[in-house]
């Protein structure tokens, strides 16, 4: 499994993935050999990882434990309800990463790469 097909990083789009499996899969043809595309629908991915299998798939790929903690202070610190001037008790979540952070991406590597390495 080589993993600098991953289609996210910088300046790096869905359709360019897409174009480059396309001609990787017209040149394994051509070649007599196979090729296989898996495209991943990431529309609830960041609503569902908990943070406790996050931290264990971190540590198994050395993430730097320093940035890990400082995200996950980010992530799990209480979110408030406030309504006309009344403010609820804070809820703390257990899962889920925010779609914009920049540790983002990173977190979704590392908690997918265990999968996609067991079938490749």
């Amino acid at each position: 499994f080589d993993r600098r097909w991953w289609a996210c990083g910088e300046n790096k789009r869905t359709t360019d993935s897409v174009y480059r499996a396309a001609v990787r899969s017209e040149a394994a043809v051509a070649e007599d050999a196979s090729a296989v595309t898996a495209i991943f629908d990431m529309t609830k991915f960041f609503d569902r990882p908990r943070f406790s299998d996050l931290v264990e798939r971190c540590i198994k790929l050395k993430f730097p434990l320093k940035l890990l903690a400082l995200s996950l202070r980010m992530y799990t610190a209480p979110r408030y309800i406030q309504r006309n001037g009344a403010t609820k008790n804070g809820i703390c979540p257990r899962r889920g990463v925010p779609a914009g952070c920049i540790f983002t991406m990173a977190f979704v590597k590392a908690y997918i790469l265990e999968e996609t390495d067991r079938f490749c």
